[in-house]
């Protein structure tokens, strides 16, 4: 907005209906803090509005500065609701003020509540912004909307090239969770029944019944069957339970280069239906190789406080960092 045509838009100066307002309401001493006791009115802020031009003005008034028979507003807001554009004028200091109304100084005890506007003209400020707070409310609301869609803007040229990047990669094979289950889970069970002279039990690996000797609850051997490493876990005793965090990983062709995916995998056992656990697979890294062996990295975390995304680069605790391939 062109700071010279609104100052030619003029002034709006309390009316005499605000001052009265002001001059009956009597502040009571109120608790501030932990210690600190202040005087406190029933309506802190006044608020008067018009349309001028295509333009809404907004002129906020505070009530300390009304009962002093004082008619100037705190602020002047203008809002431009084609350009989606705003600017705020600072009467106290002079100059013109970028920031939306809620980094705009009041009493530090103020509330958007305490506000006063007729109703008329909270009508028409609400329908001007196209909001469903009305006052104060609805103007941040508006200017906040402002706020994300310039944020939205600045973060998609960044994110566009991402976006780009992550759309060639291609799907996990169908048998992706078997594999790891297999392979990747290095823990596995032997889950069977409590007896004097346990005969057999269930093996996570094989996945059928096997033969035991010896077993005890949480003590460590080996499937006669498959031959892997095995913890022995009575039903009775097991309940809930799942195998430790592991890192697996998946190489993939991208385009002209490599793509290597990192995951975290787990796998759950509910009781009473371990032969039936839930495998936990998440993507959390990925390193892009070129034809050159050049590699770009991402991990999948929070962006900017806007969601859960990829994202370029990679956080702390990567595995990924340094990252190279040998020949």
């Amino acid at each position: 907005m062109k700071k010279i045509r609104l100052k030619k838009l003029g002034h709006l100066y309390a009316t005499d209906e605000m001052l009265c307002m002001a001059e009956q309401d009597i502040p009571e001493n109120k608790k501030i803090g932990w210690q600190r006791v202040e005087p406190v009115f029933q309506r802190e802020v006044y608020l008067q509005s018009k349309i001028c031009d295509g333009i809404l003005m907004v002129a906020i008034y505070l009530a300390r500065d009304l009962r002093l028979g004082s008619k100037k507003p705190l602020y002047e807001i203008f809002i431009d609701k084609s350009k989606r554009e705003y600017l705020t004028w600072d009467t106290v200091k002079g100059k013109w003020r970028t920031a939306c109304v809620e980094a705009l100084e009041f009493p530090h005890y103020y509330s958007y509540s305490c506000a006063y506007i007729t109703p008329e003209e909270d009508i028409r400020l609400a329908e001007y912004l196209g909001v469903t707070q009305k006052g104060m409310k609805g103007i941040y609301q508006y200017q906040q909307s402002i706020l994300e869609e310039r944020l939205e803007n600045r973060y998609k040229k960044e994110t566009s090239l991402w976006e780009a990047a992550m759309k060639l990669v291609p799907d996990v094979p169908k048998d992706w969770l078997r594999w790891v289950n297999r392979h990747g889970l290095n823990e596995n069970f032997i889950f069977y029944d409590y007896s004097k002279n346990v005969k057999e039990g269930f093996c996570t690996w094989c996945e059928k019944i096997v033969p035991v000797k010896k077993a005890r609850h949480n003590t460590y051997g080996t499937c006669i069957c498959c031959g892997h490493r095995i913890q022995y876990k009575a039903k009775g005793k097991a309940g809930r339970l799942c195998t430790k965090e592991e890192q697996v990983y998946l190489p993939q062709k991208y385009g002209d280069g490599l793509i290597i995916r990192q995951f975290t995998a787990q796998r759950f056992y509910q009781k009473g239906e371990y032969k039936t656990p839930k495998i936990m697979c998440n993507e959390t890294g990925r390193v892009i190789y070129d034809k050159n062996l050049t590699d770009t990295q991402y991990y999948y975390g929070r962006y900017k406080q806007r969601g859960y995304r990829w994202i370029k680069g990679y956080p702390s605790y990567s595995f990924f960092m340094d990252t190279t391939i040998i020949n």
